[in-house]
């Protein structure tokens, strides 16, 4: 068969590139989407996934039937911005022509019991003959780099997920990696700036990594002020950080609003494909000699009077002295299995994607509660997530998760007419799809990074609020840095996880401060008793300015 032949006319995507996309790990139709955009164009893959199925099966040796694949996302056809806006406020439940009924957007069912188990991944048959030296649960960007710097130390290293790679809000953010609008994480972040550069190096799979700089648009005097007061401390602790005026803005933002007062700007800030950076780390792992297991649902942690002994999996038990909880929003209840609380919510954040345009817009930008950047494709990826979702704060089964997945016609009306209000010409531009992750909220907006006390061997990676996708690197190597050494830098030592009070109930907290508002709340510092300077925005993530986004 002819490599280039065309399987996937709205993107033209060849034969060839399926084939590199499998040679990488590809292993569902998803997958396929995330590594060579077959199935992502205007028919969502109504055309192509039929044979992208078929290529799969006989590619993998499987029955067509095993090749899981993935139903239709929000909206059921292209919609052009300017319709999805209006519709907001009049239409809630939305026009049946137009966005899919909640139901069509659940997954397939997964395979029926007795099909091969996908390759890719593996099975507990294939885990190494001496057993890891540590357990990493959640396969998302957090735990893929604390498991790469693990496995570049030399130890042995299990990753387990019950869903797959990226599958969680590590595959469903826009790529931002911004120092800029940081507060008391502002050293974290500008590590993990340096260590996705080393990795853009290091890595043998690109992941369209790009220096574009990071800019926050002000629509009021108020964001202004607050623009330049950031600015400020932020020079001070030494980030390169620009004021820009009206006419500024325009030459960073083509089709700016002209309502826009002006902003600050980040040049040396930079963005990524999320789902092929999670992809590249994974990959360079196994490499390394690490073991990769996707579909394995850990139920809960091994530990003893000596600390932690392993896991307890659906597929059998893993013993290992070390487990690192990267599992986002389920970190909480695995955590709780071995006796330890700790304060995470878990919230949908949304974000939506345009047809191709003419790149225009280089950096990442913020404002108007929304974030946003052009890929090197020409799509516009644009999204948020605010205190209008609702918050979870029991465990979350993953069926259910996979509904809350689910875009929602009300948020996607809301960021529709909040990106048309930052880019009037957009009106007439298709909105291809949408979707949406679960990020794990903490009462400051930072992350739970390092050991456990009182449970040796366990250690937690987890509640980045939104910005995990950014720090990840940084929180990865800090990790596998002290549990090489036993040591655990100063760097970690802001992120303890159990450095909340023990009285505080975050989600009463939560639901006081915020209520349905969108808007950031005056007095979170004080009634929260946060460090002076950070704040929980009301998009759930650590800023020193209202503009700055969870991405």
């Amino acid at each position: 068969m002819d490599d280039q032949l065309i399987v996937c006319r709205c993107e033209e995507v060849t034969l060839a590139q399926v084939e590199v996309a499998v040679s990488r790990g590809a292993r569902s139709i998803m997958d396929l989407k995330f590594h060579c955009r077959a199935g992502a164009g205007h028919c969502q893959g109504r055309q192509c996934q039929p044979l992208l199925v078929a290529l799969l099966a006989a590619r993998l040796g499987l029955q067509a039937g095993a090749v899981q694949g993935q139903a239709p996302r929000q909206p059921r056809r292209p919609v052009c911005l300017a319709r999805l806006a209006e519709e907001r406020p009049a239409f809630p439940d939305r026009d049946a022509l137009t966005l899919l009924p909640p139901e069509a957007e659940r997954p397939p069912a997964p395979p029926p019991e007795g099909s091969p188990v996908r390759p890719s991944v593996g099975s507990a048959r294939s885990r190494p003959a001496l057993g890891p030296d540590v357990v990493v649960v959640g396969a998302g960007v957090v735990g893929a780099a604390t498991a790469y710097y693990l496995a570049r130390a030399g130890l042995r290293v299990v990753v387990l997920d019950q869903a797959g790679i990226a599958r969680e809000a590590s595959g469903r953010n826009s790529g931002g990696i911004r120092q800029h609008g940081r507060g008391v994480d502002l050293p974290l972040a500008r590590e993990a700036l340096l260590r996705w550069a080393e990795l853009n190096d290091e890595l043998e799979e690109p992941f369209g990594w790009r220096q574009a700089g990071d800019v926050l648009v002000a629509l009021t005097e108020r964001e202004m002020l607050r623009l330049e007061r950031a600015a400020q401390v932020q020079r001070e602790a030494g980030l390169h950080v620009e004021l820009v005026d009206r006419a500024g803005l325009r030459e960073l933002l083509p089709g700016l609003t002209p309502r826009a007062l002006g902003g600050s700007h980040c040049p040396t800030d930079a963005q990524a494909n999320p789902v092929l950076a999670v992809w590249s780390l994974v990959n360079a792992v196994r490499r390394r000699g690490g073991s990769v297991l996707t579909g394995t649902t850990v139920l809960r942690l091994l530990t003893g009077r000596q600390g932690v002994r392993g896991v307890v999996t659906s597929r059998g038990t893993f013993q290992a002295p070390i487990a690192v909880l990267a599992a986002g929003p389920w970190t909480r209840s695995l955590a709780l299995t071995a006796g330890v609380s700790l304060e995470l919510l878990a919230r949908r954040s949304q974000l939506a994607v345009t047809e191709p345009l003419p790149g225009t817009v280089r950096p990442f930008f913020a404002g108007n509660a929304i974030y946003g950047r052009q890929t090197d494709e020409g799509n516009i990826v644009f999204g948020g997530g605010g205190s209008w979702e609702r918050v979870e704060e029991d465990p979350i089964p993953l069926p259910r998760a996979r509904t809350a997945r689910a875009a929602t016609p009300r948020t996607l009306g809301r960021l529709a007419t909040r990106l048309l209000e930052l880019f009037p010409g957009l009106g007439g531009v298709t909105v291809l799809r949408a979707f949406s992750g679960l990020v794990d909220l903490t009462p400051d907006g930072l992350p739970l990074a390092g050991p456990v006390p009182g449970v040796p061997g366990l250690y937690v990676a987890a509640g980045t609020s939104g910005h995990g996708f950014g720090i990840a690197p940084a929180i990865g190597h800090r990790l596998a840095e002290a549990i090489v050494t036993g040591t655990v830098a100063p760097a970690l030592h802001r992120f303890a996880p159990l450095r909340f009070p023990p009285d505080l109930d975050f989600p009463k907290a939560y639901r006081a401060r915020y209520g349905s508002s969108a808007e950031p709340v005056e007095g979170v510092v004080a009634q929260l008793g946060l460090s002076e300077g950070v704040a929980l925005t009301a998009d759930g993530g650590s800023s020193c300015c209202q503009s700055s986004t969870a991405r």
